[in-house]
């Protein structure tokens, strides 16, 4: 029943000091329940959103500073709650 995921770092430069790291299994971000209303995922490590992640009851996605390229594929997306979207490129590049 999760309803929101927020990783958020106020200094986007955290990733270049080693002490402070945030680290997922290697497969963890394939998956997001599809009961999240808020996504809110700083420094995003993957290309797209996971296959499986219905964006049905989305209603606010930010993702800052992310690996992003695009968001969702194919045309049964039904993004009837989304409100706000916003995702800005990575400092990285």
């Amino acid at each position: 029943n999760l309803r929101l995921l927020r990783f958020y770092f106020k200094d986007a430069d955290w990733y270049k000091k080693p002490s402070s790291k945030l680290h997922l299994p290697q497969r963890g971000h394939e998956y997001l329940p599809n009961t999240v209303r808020l996504l809110h995922w700083d420094l995003y490590p993957s290309a797209s959103l996971p296959m499986n992640f219905s964006l049905e009851n989305l209603v606010h996605l930010k993702m800052h500073h992310s690996s992003l390229t695009q968001l969702w594929e194919g045309a049964n997306v039904h993004l009837v709650n989304l409100k706000v979207c916003v995702t800005l490129g990575s400092p990285r590049s």
